[in-house]
C-alpha cells in the first residue's frame, strides 16, 4: 500500500469551496482566483511526480493542518474541492475514486501549512 505526503502553504480563505471561484458577468461562468490558480499549479507539480504510482482505488486523501491558533483554522472539509480538483488532473484519476478525510489540526505555527496525504485504501 503506497502513501504520498505533500506539504503546501495554507494561503487563506480563498482556498475554501465557498470562495475560490469568481462568478462571471453572465452569472453562469466561473473563473478561479489567480492566487488559487498559482497554488493549484504548485500542488499539481508536486503531485505529478506520483502519477501512475498510486493504483489501488479508492485513494484516501487526508488533509492535516498546522495553524497559528484556533481563530486562523479553516474548515478542512471546505478545502476538499480545490484539492481534489487539482489531484484529479495531476494523478489522472477520476475523483469518484477519491475518499476525502479532514485530518488533525495543530496550533502554534507561524506559517500555516497543509499536509496532504494520499494513500491507497486497498
Amino acid at each position: 500500500m503506497n502513501t504520498v505526503k505533500i506539504e503546501m502553504p495554507y494561503i487563506g480563505k480563498n482556498l475554501s469551496v465557498n470562495s475560490y471561484r469568481l462568478s462571471g458577468r453572465k452569472g453562469t461562468t466561473y473563473s478561479i482566483k489567480s492566487s488559487v490558480k498559482g497554488w493549484m499549479v504548485d500542488l499539481d507539480s508536486k503531485a505529478r511526480k506520483f502519477k501512475g504510482k498510486l493504483l489501488n482505488y479508492p485513494l484516501v486523501i487526508t488533509v492535516n493542518g498546522k495553524f497559528k491558533d484556533r481563530a486562523s483554522e479553516p474548515d478542512l472539509d471546505n478545502l476538499s474541492k480545490v484539492i481534489c480538483d487539482t489531484l484529479k488532473v495531476s494523478l489522472a484519476v477520476d475523483d469518484r475514486h477519491f475518499r476525502y478525510r479532514a485530518g488533525k489540526v495543530e496550533y502554534g505555527f507561524t506559517s500555516p501549512i497543509l499536509e496532504i496525504e494520499i494513500r491507497e485504501e486497498g
